[in-house]
C-alpha cells in the first residue's frame, strides 16, 4: 500500500548575500560610529556580511555598544550577520593571519554559491 505522506521538503537555501563589508579599527570612536550606522542601515545590515576588526575582539566595548545600538533596529535584526576579528594593524603577522581568515571565508562563500546554483 502506498504511503499518503507527502515527501519531506528540502531545506530552503540561504539567500546569498551581496558581499562583505570590512571595517578595520572598529573599536575607536570613528570606527564604532561607522559600525553603528552600518548596523542600523537596512540596505547594509540585511544584505552584507560584516567583518569588524579591533585589536582585541573579546574586549571591544565601543564596538559592542555600537552594534547593540544598531541591533535595536529592525534592519539589523532581520538577516544580518557579522564577525569581530582581532587585528593589530601595526603587526605584520597579525595582518597576514586576518587576511588568511578573510580569504578562507570569501573562498568558502564563493564555493558555496557556485555549488548551490
Amino acid at each position: 500500500m502506498a504511503s499518503s505522506k507527502p515527501a519531506p521538503k528540502a531545506a530552503p537555501k540561504p539567500e546569498p548575500q551581496a558581499g562583505t563589508i570590512l571595517l578595520t579599527s572598529a573599536n575607536g570612536s570613528l570606527g564604532s560610529a561607522i559600525a553603528a550606522q552600518i548596523a542600523s542601515t537596512p540596505d547594509l545590515a540585511g544584505e552584507y556580511h560584516r567583518l569588524y576588526t579591533a585589536r582585541d575582539a573579546k574586549a571591544a566595548p565601543a564596538l559592542q555598544a555600537a552594534l547593540l545600538r544598531g541591533h535595536g533596529t529592525a534592519a539589523a535584526t532581520s538577516s544580518s550577520s557579522h564577525d569581530i576579528l582581532s587585528l593589530n594593524t601595526a603587526d605584520l603577522a597579525s595582518v597576514r593571519e586576518v587576511a588568511a581568515q578573510i580569504n578562507a571565508r570569501v573562498t568558502s562563500i564563493c564555493s558555496y554559491e557556485t555549488a548551490s546554483y
